[in-house]
């Protein structure tokens, strides 16, 4: 567990969270880390925890090869596990060029810390979609990048995917409209 999404297990209400996202060619969002694909409206945590390993793919992904999943219920304490959607009240650590970021909305069991939180269930509240991709003006619309950053006409289709979800051409847009909690709620 990262000591920094570590803290209390118990959250009335709910938290925002900034999160980045891999996009897959049909326009659907995942986890950076894990394959998970994000629906539209409430999204529940699986865990992972029983023998998965991080890899890092052919093409440069990290992905979790050798794991089982299990729901998390009542009896599943997030304490002393890390499954769980997390997302970071200040800067996202890993949001890169071209990567999906956005806002998510965490509730159900969460863990509290100092830069983030992990929540036993999540749901989209907003999504930063540029509207050009730098030097896709000559790419093919159909070109998908092995990463899973944004390609030419990806924006489109994430918007058709999510189409409940605010959209917004910059982050600072995005932040204004939907602020994520200020570093983390005051128990």
């Amino acid at each position: 567990m990262e000591p920094d999404i570590a803290g209390p297990a118990l959250v009335l209400g709910s938290v925002r969270g900034r999160r980045s996202f891999c996009v897959l060619p049909d326009g659907r969002l995942t986890g950076v880390f894990f394959p998970q694909v994000w629906q539209p409206g409430e999204n529940r945590a699986s865990c992972f925890h029983d023998g998965g390993v991080v890899v890092r793919e052919p093409d440069g992904r990290l992905a979790v090869r050798g794991y089982s999943v299990r729901d998390i219920g009542a009896a599943h304490g997030l304490q002393g596990c890390t499954c769980g959607f997390y997302a970071y009240y200040r800067a996202d650590p890993y949001a890169r060029p071209r990567r999906v970021s956005g806002i998510i909305e965490g509730y159900g069991r969460v863990v509290l810390g100092t830069k983030g939180f992990r929540a036993q269930k999540a749901r989209l509240v907003a999504l930063v979609l540029p509207e050009e991709l730098p030097g896709s003006e000559n790419a093919p619309t159909d070109a998908v990048p092995a990463d899973g950053r944004l390609a030419p006409g990806d924006g489109a289709r994430v918007r058709e995917r999510y189409p409940d979800v605010a959209v917004f051409p910059r982050e600072e847009a995005m932040v204004v409209a939907f602020p994520p909690t200020e570093d983390g709620p005051t128990l």
